[in-house]
């Protein structure tokens, strides 16, 4: 045998930062330490706090000993208790446990974190999340254990409790939390090769020792391709070559010192060097393989890989990676002995240092860190693109050289684990929380690592089933990843626009940081999960959006691998035009799918969907994208967009089409990056209430109130959208407050100016006329301007302003209405009239009415 598998040799899941569990338990019992364990310190720790906001006193309640008894003697944004700090060594693990008993129910979710601390001038590594508690159990004593690794130079930890408060003051007494002293237990002598040293890597790999090509194509695959690339694949052949063809012409990418940052100009040389390699071997025109090589050499030459994080750390690395492991692979026997020598050391050294950060590093580091720090996406990103690009490049790294040296074998367990779990937590919906753009490049990626696990390893991520040998971090996770495979495809077509009206600018829906437009696939995508559910509608749009030229450049040599021919097309106008996604809280609905056809999207869901924000951690990096938009809606009709979203900006509520109360916005708001902590810990849960269609209209409704801190003072938020088909949108928002603030809903047309005539605001494209008009006017203040947005990557000096339609109320309550219909530039939208009688409101629409009933919430 070339390498002999490991046993794991510890049998908890050290989760890459945490696992939580959390589980009511009788006070009498008492934790006994594991064998394995060491006690840390000769005396428990104690609990401190600064201030008067918190009394700690000796308490008697669970077993006398040594208990703190917390008073809270005034609620405000947060209560803080924290442990004396305590000896670490870095990149260790330790377990922290304690006891905690609350008298009266939390309004909102206690926080545990674990603050680390190194010697530099008393830095603060920062203090991430270890525990939310969802509802904190009444008069019963729990158990919170925690498993934390400790950062590269952390010296000190503390443990905190965190209480936020509702703002406003009590001095009850019987408002009490008991908790007992912090016990911690250092886990000795353990390493992340313990963890991902899997019997079932060098088991299958074993059998393919020795050989190459092995990586997608085999010595058979590739003479097969060689024949049907004039056949079956003869399109997909010529869309393929046309770029190789001019990609053999270009000089490669000479590396850019002032190019800081991401160094994401790296991306497209890892790209390129598969594109050529394959056409070398279904050509046999030299020409190609010496334009791989070159490109290959560059790669190699390069002396950073990315800037931010580890020197060679994200996306620039693991897309190298990639192609330079299909390159050593594919044309081992073709390569000299020094290129393959400079490849093979590259992949070493760079690999290695990638896996060592990856496998032990931190989540969430502050942003002056990430110079020397791991980049955060490698821990508990199970949601977001980067961790599943940089896994995916470094296990295929491992799997090209590994036989010829067996210590990359932990790089491929260590992806394997990353992606089992991410499967763990997928919602059924087949729906992204990042958008269609930052699925089009994870979702690629993810299949490149799936299809070689399934040809290497026989594991079939797309099945209902736990992997054998094999258990993801999220241990109580429900695995559904053949769910959300099998609907995923579909959530591409219902993000797109009518078929008629794609241009290269402007194809799908762009909610979160997305655009219009696709960055990898999407045809390959479509290819693969065809060939995968016998699905003629996505092999459909796969072959319109190639004859189109509006797929990537970047990968189609899967296009050829992944076509099946077999799988029979169907155009997708027989589908539903009303979709809802009910995980992650989103609607789309249209009056059909080509022509002039109208599309309106909605979204009121949890940031990352119901299952996600159940089950995992919090990471911030997995929300990254979101935007604080709920009840946000985006319109599209007669050829052109009409309502847009605010697209890759700072995360700011008053740059969408939803509510502000008092000028600020919702949970998340107020940085580059969306913060989505707090409501991961309040399990906060928008939701989709209404989603009725007929032929003639759809009515949809959703409850936007979680999204909003409580402090604002919401009660209740409800926005009704009622689509008459093909158009004309009323939008009927019911909001409720504690007591009067200022209100303001606002909407974004696409076009940045507007003519007013009467109460309406008229709008016009290249394509499209659209009249917007506010038909409840008594008491609110009407205006339309420009608005300052920010660029995500601007400075705050550095305005970049939006038009924007306002609506302006300052009241208790505030139930309204507006009005949104569209035409073509050469006709005039329709004009929609109100009645109201009582809590019926009449809307009359040319010869016919629609009546909403306020108390039913409905349409009758």
């Amino acid at each position: 045998m070339f390498v002999s598998g490991k046993k794991m040799t510890v049998s908890l899941f050290l989760f890459v930062f945490v696992t939580l569990c959390m589980h009511a338990n009788d006070c009498s019992s008492q934790n006994k330490a594991n064998t394995v364990f060491g006690w840390y310190g000769e005396a428990p720790l104690r609990w401190s706090t600064s201030g008067n906001r918190l009394v700690i006193e000796e308490g008697d309640d669970h077993r006398g000993e040594n208990s703190k008894l917390m008073r809270i003697s005034e609620l405000v944004a947060e209560n803080i208790v924290e442990t004396e700090p305590f000896n670490v060594i870095d990149q260790t693990f330790f377990r922290l446990s304690f006891k905690l008993k609350c008298n009266t129910k939390e309004s909102e979710p206690l926080r545990v974190l674990v603050r680390y601390m190194n010697d530099l001038e008393g830095s603060n590594l920062g203090t991430p999340v270890v525990f939310t508690s969802d509802t904190v159990r009444t008069g019963v004593w729990q158990d919170v254990t925690a498993e934390v690794r400790t950062p590269w130079t952390t010296t000190r930890c503390s443990v905190i409790i965190t209480r936020p408060g509702n703002g406003t003051d009590t001095n009850d007494k019987d408002s009490t939390i008991l908790i007992t002293p912090p016990e911690i237990l250092i886990i000795p002598n353990y390493t992340p090769d313990d963890r991902y040293d899997l019997d079932l890597v060098s088991a299958s790999l074993e059998k393919i020792s020795g050989t190459h090509p092995r990586l997608f194509l085999t010595k058979d695959r590739i003479s097969n391709f060689r024949k049907i690339k004039d056949t079956t694949h003869q399109k997909i052949w010529n869309h393929f070559l046309s770029h190789a063809s001019k990609l053999v012409k270009q000089e490669p990418t000479k590396y850019d010192p002032e190019y800081q940052f991401e160094q994401l100009f790296m991306r497209e040389v890892g790209n390129n060097i598969p594109t050529l390699a394959f056409a070398w071997l279904l050509t046999n025109d030299r020409s190609y393989l010496e334009a791989a090589k070159a490109w290959a050499m560059e790669a190699c030459s390069y002396p950073t890989w990315g800037i931010l994080g580890p020197r060679h750390g994200d996306l620039a690395a693991g897309q190298q990676l990639f192609g330079l492991a299909l390159l050593y692979d594919w044309c081992y026997d073709d390569l000299d002995k020094n290129t393959r020598m400079m490849i093979r050391e590259t992949i070493l050294t760079r690999g290695r240092r990638i896996y060592d950060y990856a496998s032990r590093g931190i989540l969430q580091p502050e942003r002056e860190v990430l110079l020397e720090r791991p980049w955060y996406e490698w821990d508990e990103a199970w949601l977001q693109n980067h961790l599943w690009i940089n896994s995916c490049g470094l296990a295929t790294a491992a799997m090209a050289i590994f036989d010829e040296n067996e210590t990359v074998l932990p790089w491929v367990g260590f992806t394997l684990n990353r992606y089992a779990t991410t499967m763990s937590i997928l919602g059924h919906d087949g729906a992204s929380h990042e958008g269609i753009g930052y699925w089009t490049y994870g979702v690629e990626w993810m299949l490149r690592f799936m299809a070689l696990s399934e040809d290497i390893f026989n594991i079939n991520f797309f099945a209902n089933e736990s992997i054998p040998g094999l258990s993801p971090d999220m241990m109580n996770a429900k695995y559904e990843a053949g769910d959300w495979w099998q609907n995923t495809a579909q959530y591409f077509l219902y993000m797109t626009t009518p078929f008629d009206s794609w241009s290269r600018s402007s194809k799908n829906v762009n909610y979160g940081d997305s655009g219009r437009g696709y960055g990898y696939g999407p045809s390959s995508i479509l290819r693969y999960l065809a060939s995968q559910y016998n699905d003629g509608y996505a092999q459909w749009t796969a072959r319109i959006l190639m004859e189109r030229g509006f797929n990537s450049t970047r990968s189609r040599w899967l296009d050829m691998i992944w076509y099946n021919p077999d799988v029979e097309e169907k155009a997708p106008v027989d589908l539903p035009t009303l979709k809802h996604y009910d995980d992650m809280g989103f609607l789309t609905s249209r009056s059909g799918w080509e022509g002039n056809s109208s599309l309106l999207f909605f979204k009121c869901g949890p940031y990352a969907g119901k299952k996600a924000t159940n089950l995992m951690t919090y990471c911030f990096s997995s929300a990254h994208h979101v935007h604080p938009d709920v009840g946000n809606f985006m319109l599209f009709g007669s050829g052109e967009w009409l309502i847009r979203d605010d697209g890759t900006h700072k995360k700011f509520t008053r740059q969408h089409n939803t509510l502000l109360i008092d000028g600020k916005g919702q949970y998340g708001e107020g940085a580059d990056a969306f913060d989505g902590s707090m409501l991961h810990a309040l399990k906060a849960m928008p939701e989709i209430t209404v989603h009725e269609t007929s032929p003639q209209m759809d009515h949809m409704s959703g409850d936007v109130t979680p999204a909003y801190p409580q402090e604002l003072g919401l009660e209740h938020f409800t926005r009704h959208l009622v689509y008459l088909k093909p158009d004309i949108l009323i939008v009927i928002d019911d909001i409720e407050m504690d007591t009067a603030h200022n209100l303001e809903l606002r909407f974004f047309p696409e076009q940045q100016k507007s003519t007013k005539s009467g109460s309406s605001f008229f709008t016009q494209g290249e394509k499209a006329k659209m009249r917007l008009e506010p038909l409840t006017e008594d008491d609110v203040t009407i205006s339309a301007e420009a608005i300052d947005a920010y660029l995500r990557t601007a400075k705050g000096t550095d305005p970049h302003p939006y038009y924007a339609i306002r609506l302006a109320k300052s009241g208790k309550t505030w139930r309204n209405a507006v009005a949104i219909s569209w035409s073509g530039v050469n006709e005039k939208p329709a004009q929609i009239l109100l009645e109201q009688e009582g809590d019926l409101w009449k809307f009359i629409v040319k010869d016919s009415t629609v009546t909403f009933d306020w108390k039913a919430g409905r349409i009758r």
